[in-house]
């Protein structure tokens, strides 16, 4: 008697497996053509590249900056931005024909990000030893831009055109930058000699207004100032003392005839301009008869006669107004002023003086007299010209006070307008070269000596599909056959109640098999025979048919691969 037996021996899987052959056929078979099916018919997408190297500027940025200074991996990422607007993918979706079914029944809108989804770019990045850092570090130096489409012409016509998009917007976008930062510097430059050429006009201004006020010019002011003041106080002495000298001038003048004293032939002295008319006739006929007409003395006689003879009885006080005078002076001592003796003798006088007043005035013939005279027209002349000089420096005086007085203020303001000139000043010198900069910055663009994109793998036509990964599938749907196969087989038995050999008595009994009767197969038994033999067949032939398939998905085409055989034997 054996004892119970536990656990599933491979003999019994066996018996499972040639029992359930039909279900484990069905069912692995199935899932294996659908898997075969659907790597067969599931249309290839092919995928084409294009590589793109950043080149770095030719001429160091330590001779020349160029005014594009943002990262690359930023440029890249802005340009992608430029470059996957609507306008651009709707041109080459309309260019290529693409998508013409989804866009039958599908927004717009859709079918763009579908595009979008189906354009890639990854960035090619490679250690650089920073100058700055002095160590290595990450930069990228490439990046790759990919296209699936099921057709690989249209794959690879729609990558070059996405990669001359990149390239153009690229070179678009520095030469932009490089005239607009140009253009600005242009018109801060302009602006700035604008500015500074009106400062330098109000500080010409200024200084023309306010000369005697500049800060540079305060302590010559102030020297001016006090020289004013000498000066001034210098003609003050001055004019005191013309003044002085005058008064005694005419001190001397009050006590010296105008006239030459004359003296007849008796001696005395002639005072009456008439007895000095004659009395001086008479000395010149003596002098004529003594001496000639241009002796000396002579022409001196004959200047003073002139001179008595045109000053006449007025010369002097005259006999007649001097007794007028005196009686006048008698008769108001001895009536009242309304007395008729005094009225009248008042109007005589009065006449007398009017005419006295009327004659001619004669010239000073007394040397003496004339030179006095002279010296007090000269201390005259002096002292107006003392007088007009004062006057003078005390405008003078006053316009230096209010200068001095003045000086702060117009210097504040003074400093107030330098300062706006000396700050437009420097900002003019800053932004002088960095103009010439952004002109050699745009030079350097113009001629495509800065970074830029290169193409450096162009677009290929790709042989091979980028998916569906057919072999995968494949070895997938073998792996989907044996496990389902297997699934399906456990699930009946595990729904079958039937004996099918002594595991089950014993399950079914509890007690230990004491012998068995070998199986014995019947005449009509050989249908069940064929059976088995046709799935055996059936199970090699789907073998070789996945064992060639996975030949041509892995290995070489079949066509191909017959071809070289063929050729091999005939060689």
């Amino acid at each position: 008697m054996e004892p119970l037996e536990q656990g599933f021996s491979l003999r019994e899987f066996i018996k499972i497996a040639r029992r359930r052959h039909l279900l484990l056929s069905a069912v692995g078979g199935g899932t294996l053509f659908l898997a075969l099916l659907f790597a067969l018919l599931l249309p290839p997408t092919y995928r084409s590249n294009a590589v793109v190297l950043i080149e770095k500027q030719e001429i160091p940025p330590d001779l020349v900056r160029s005014t594009v200074t943002s990262y690359a991996d930023q440029r890249i990422q802005v340009i992608s931005q430029r470059v996957m607007t609507s306008e651009n993918l709707t041109s080459i979706i309309q260019k290529y024909n693409l998508y013409e079914k989804k866009r039958r029944r599908e927004p717009l809108e859709t079918v763009l990000e579908d595009m979008r989804g189906e354009i890639s770019r990854q960035m090619i990045r490679a250690d650089v030893l920073d100058p700055v850092l002095g160590r290595a570090v990450s930069a990228t130096i490439a990046f790759r831009l990919s296209f699936v489409n099921q057709s690989p012409s249209i794959a690879q016509q729609v990558v070059n055109e996405i990669v001359s998009l990149y390239l153009n917007e690229n070179l678009k976008s520095r030469t932009d930058a490089a005239v607009q930062t140009t253009s600005f510097l242009i018109r801060e430059q302009a602006q700035l000699t604008q500015r500074v050429g009106e400062l330098e006009t109000q500080l010409a201004t200024f200084k023309e207004q306010n000369i005697n006020q500049l800060p540079e010019n305060a302590i010559f002011q102030r020297d001016l100032l006090e020289r004013a003041r000498t000066d001034i106080a210098e003609g003050d002495r001055q004019k005191n003392e013309a003044s002085q000298r005058k008064l005694l001038l005419q001190a001397q003048l009050t006590a010296v005839s105008p006239f030459g004293e004359i003296f007849n032939d008796q001696g005395q002295r002639v005072l009456d301009g008439e007895a000095r008319s004659r009395a001086l006739k008479e000395q010149l006929s003596q002098a004529k008869a003594s001496y000639g007409e241009n002796y000396p003395d002579v022409r001196r006689l004959q200047r003073e006669l002139s001179a008595a003879s045109a000053a006449g009885p007025s010369a002097a006080p005259s006999e007649t107004l001097r007794g007028a005078r005196a009686e006048l002076a008698r008769l108001s001592s001895k009536y009242s002023s309304t007395h008729p003796d005094v009225v009248a003798q008042q109007r005589k006088v009065a006449l007398l003086e009017a005419a006295a007043r009327a004659a001619p005035r004669p010239q000073p013939s007394n040397p003496v007299y004339q030179q006095i005279a002279a010296q007090i027209a000269v201390t005259d002349a002096e002292l107006s010209s003392l007088e007009g000089k004062r006057q003078t420096l005390a405008g003078r005086l006053g316009q230096l006070e209010k200068s001095v007085q003045d000086a702060p203020k117009a210097e504040q303001r003074f400093q107030a307008i330098n300062r706006k000139y000396e700050n437009a000043m420097t900002e003019y010198r800053e932004i002088t070269p960095k103009r010439r900069l952004a002109d050699i910055s745009k030079n350097l663009e113009d001629d495509r000596k800065s970074e830029k994109f290169t193409l450096l793998e162009p677009p290929t036509l790709p042989e091979e599909p980028f998916k569906p990964n057919r072999l995968l599938i494949v070895v997938l749907g073998i792996l989907g056959a044996i496990v389902s196969s297997f699934a399906a087989t456990g699930l009946a038995e595990s729904l079958d109640n039937r004996i099918h050999g002594r595991r089950d008595v014993v399950a079914l009994l509890g007690v230990p098999r004491l012998a068995t009767i070998p199986l014995m197969y019947l005449p009509e038994a050989g249908g069940s025979q064929r059976r088995l033999k046709g799935c055996l067949v059936a199970g090699l032939t789907s073998i070789g048919l996945v064992g060639l398939l996975l030949v041509h998905l892995a290995f070489m085409r079949l066509d191909v691969l017959w071809f070289v055989i063929l050729r091999k034997l005939g060689g």
